[in-house]
């Protein structure tokens, strides 16, 4: 299951009844799912306001992040080179740290 764009709210017909607790719902109930922000329409920068939004409404901080790597790359069946960091597969990784550690 792909959800999103979730921050667009009450203008999107298949998403104007959707509530934020619908991801821990489906954490709950073991269904996968991946989280989407429909870029270029919605910027992909909303992405991580998306997932903050999920985990204040109670869904798992790992459940978060495996439903913008590896769910994703499950459901286009790419998850054998992409979606996690293991040895042989692509990956771009990027450090979310707020100040250059001392000296760089």
């Amino acid at each position: 299951m792909v959800l999103g764009p979730t921050m667009i709210g009450k203008i999107s017909v298949e998403l104007a009844n959707q509530p934020w607790e619908i991801y821990r719902q489906l954490e709950q109930a073991g269904i996968p799912f991946s989280i989407t922000t429909d870029h270029p329409v919605f910027l992909i920068e909303e992405l991580i306001i998306s997932v903050r939004h999920a985990i204040a409404h109670g869904l798992s901080e790992q459940k978060a992040l495996e439903s913008i790597t590896i769910q994703p790359a499950k459901s286009l069946n790419l998850n054998d080179s992409i979606g996690s960091i293991e040895v042989g597969k692509d990956a771009d990784l990027f450090s979310l740290v707020s100040q250059p550690a001392e000296g760089l």
